[in-house]
């Protein structure tokens, strides 16, 4: 308890409160501009990349309708293409499993 009553007492503790006090001042007084300014620069930036993006996707989407023949749900040769090569995919497995049958037919068969 006499050091406490012997710091109370000491000019330089009474000089570190004030300066303390003061600096915890200064910072709270400064500190909610410096957090709103950063939070405005933040949310800023976001909005700027959602903006961007939401331009691209118009742009690409205007350009998509303006060249309908390149998406390729609308594109007969597309389709076509897409359901032949269907076909030659089924041909090729039917071949493929007739051929499996076929060699494990005539293993089986004795000589």
């Amino acid at each position: 308890m006499d050091g406490i009553l012997e710091n109370l007492s000491s000019p330089s503790w009474w000089f570190t409160a004030v300066f303390v006090a003061l600096l915890i001042g200064i910072i709270a007084h400064y500190l909610p501009r410096l957090l709103e300014k950063a939070l405005k620069t933040h949310l800023n930036t976001g909005r700027d990349r959602n903006e961007k993006s939401r331009q691209n996707i118009e742009k690409n989407v205007q350009f998509l309708v303006d060249n309908p023949e390149l998406i390729p749900e609308t594109n007969i040769i597309g389709r076509v293409e897409n359901i032949g090569g269907w076909i030659f995919t089924g041909l090729g497995g039917l071949l493929l499993a007739v051929s499996y049958l076929l060699i494990e037919a005539d293993l089986k068969m004795p000589i």
